[in-house]
């Protein structure tokens, strides 16, 4: 399962997956294996190392051969966990390269599985989310260990610990990427724990143990994991893993929380409030404020607002963006936008402090809200247009093709030539270009705090300016643009190299279509 973190204020850009992937920490432990066969480097002597005369290429072999591989057949695997307060039980059947999952985590129920290669997941309001998979495909540290041979991969073989219990350590830290230490068991070479130094500034550690073989494949029943903060603390351990008769991995068909009849769209008229428009939503016969927000990974509600309103929070877990955030869950027995009625809605539980006439826009209408339908956007005569499932798009739109693996829509921006993925956020005010990418693209950055502050949920970052000379994001050319750099890399990334914000795209109307992973802009007159 990809749990959802929630970004706020400038960014609320989705952190993506949570600490564990279930089931496919396996699979990412047997993948480093494989890969580091062909590594050359020698260990080096150090304080905390001894030196040894075996290369990471050595160790990394064996780990392989200790782990076996599984014997080809249908098997199903069942987990137990615990984080942030509740229990879940996972069952994962597998065949190959295909699986499907489903999960119970108190009230909650999510899916998720690759089926003929497509990675894919349903959440809790039974939106079905297609992935391309750009996790693995330009994760840094999964590059490096793809290609270790070449002078630039940042792996290192470091020796084995000083002190008990032995363990053989592999340092890996690509540029551009994390900084991450993995430890195999200097007698079985068995992967025992990694040690990673994440751009949240949070020290997240795993560890991996009780080993098992069953059908061929020794594998680890027990995982834990940790960042120093007691409400994200995981722990997983396997029930059973057995053969199983029968699977079925097909792709479930995606639930939507709305619908609007065949016809012209539905217009709901927005109040606009520092560049965000925001709708009324009424729950429990009160009315709050919601503004519409692409880089919203789910719906959100204040936690004040909800408790006022009569909603429970469930379970707790702490995000990072530019500093720590509190994150649960509710659930809504009924809401309704206009004429939109939504039955049975989970809502992610952020504080969000923000005014509107003497009322608090008390929340986001994020991923799930603009994933049920196409919705357009429209900043200058601030409506929202709802259309019908299978309308034609835009005509004088070309469409631009969007990943949504985060639940957010991340597109390809060119800035003066050089081209980097972009996450696109109506809840931002500023398009923000990370210090990473400005410095490939060669771009100039205006003196120290230029760009004043970048206010995230977690905190606040200060930020440089630049001037791009032209920018183009498909088909459309976008001129000159100003962008801020931020100075620290707390609210940054890996698979984003910026943000697009409303000082762009207020200037079209937008026009998001997630079920078929596009977006449009059409010039706004």
């Amino acid at each position: 399962m990809r749990s959802r973190n929630l970004h706020g204020d400038y960014t609320r850009m989705a952190t993506g997956r949570c600490v564990e992937l279930d089931g496919m920490v396996r699979v990412y432990a047997a993948a480093l294996a494989v890969l580091f066969l062909s590594l050359p480097a020698a260990s080096q002597a150090s304080p905390l190392y001894m030196p040894t005369p075996l290369s990471a290429a050595d160790v990394l072999d064996r780990a392989k051969t200790a782990q076996g591989a599984l014997d080809p057949g249908t098997y199903v695997e069942v987990t137990q966990s615990h984080q942030g307060g509740l229990d879940r039980t996972r069952t994962i059947t597998m065949n190959g390269s295909d699986y499907a999952s489903i999960s119970h985590e108190g009230p909650f129920t999510v899916r998720d599985g690759r089926f003929q290669h497509q990675m894919w997941d349903q959440d809790e309001n039974g939106i079905v989310t297609l992935s391309s998979n750009f996790h693995t495909r330009e994760n840094p540290d999964l590059t490096a260990l793809s290609f270790p041979d070449r002078w630039s991969s940042g792996l290192t073989m470091l020796g084995i610990t000083s002190t008990k219990p032995y363990e053989y350590a592999i340092d890996v830290h690509p540029a551009g990427g994390e900084h991450e230490i993995l430890y195999y068991d200097a007698t079985t070479f068995l992967p025992t724990r990694t040690v990673r130094d994440g751009a949240d500034q949070r020290r997240h550690v795993i560890e991996y143990g009780d080993y098992r073989t069953t059908f061929g494949l020794t594998q680890a029943f027990r995982y834990r994991s940790h960042d120093g903060d007691a409400s994200n603390d995981y722990e997983r351990h396997t029930v059973s893993f057995d053969r199983a008769t029968a699977a079925d991995f097909a792709i479930p068909a995606t639930r939507a929380l709305y619908s609007v009849p065949a016809g012209p769209p539905l217009v709901l008229a927005a109040t606009e409030y520092r560049g965000d428009l925001v709708l009324p939503v009424t729950i429990n016969a009160s009315t709050i404020h919601l503004a519409i927000d692409s880089g919203a990974a789910s719906m959100t509600i204040d936690p004040a607002v909800a408790a006022k309103i009569g909603l429970a929070p469930i379970g707790r877990l702490t995000a990072s963006v530019g500093g720590a955030y509190a994150f649960s869950r509710t659930i809504v027995p009924h809401l309704a936008i206009g004429d939109l009625q939504v039955d049975d809605v989970v809502l992610g539980e952020v504080t969000m402090p923000r005014q509107l006439g003497g009322a608090l826009i008390a929340g986001l209408l994020g991923h799930d809200f603009l994933a049920s339908a196409p919705v357009g956007l429209d900043f200058r005569r601030h409506h929202v247009m709802i259309y019908p499932a299978g309308s034609p798009p835009p005509i004088s739109a070309q469409p631009i093709p969007i990943d949504l693996d985060d639940y957010v829509p991340r597109a390809v921006l060119t800035l003066n030539g050089v081209s980097g993925h972009f996450l696109i956020d109506t809840g931002a005010s500023v398009t923000m270009i990370f210090k990473r990418f400005a410095d490939v693209a060669r771009l100039h950055v205006i003196g120290k705090h230029a760009g004043g502050q970048l206010r995230f949920l977690g905190g606040v970052v200060k930020a440089g300016l630049t001037l791009v000379d032209h920018a183009s994001i498909g088909g459309t050319d976008l001129g000159t643009l100003f962008g801020v750099v931020p100075e620290s890399s707390l609210g940054e990334r890996a698979e984003f190299d910026g943000v697009i914000g409303r000082d762009i795209l207020a200037n079209y109307i937008v026009t998001f279509d997630y079920p078929n992973r596009r977006m449009y802009l059409e010039k706004a007159y």
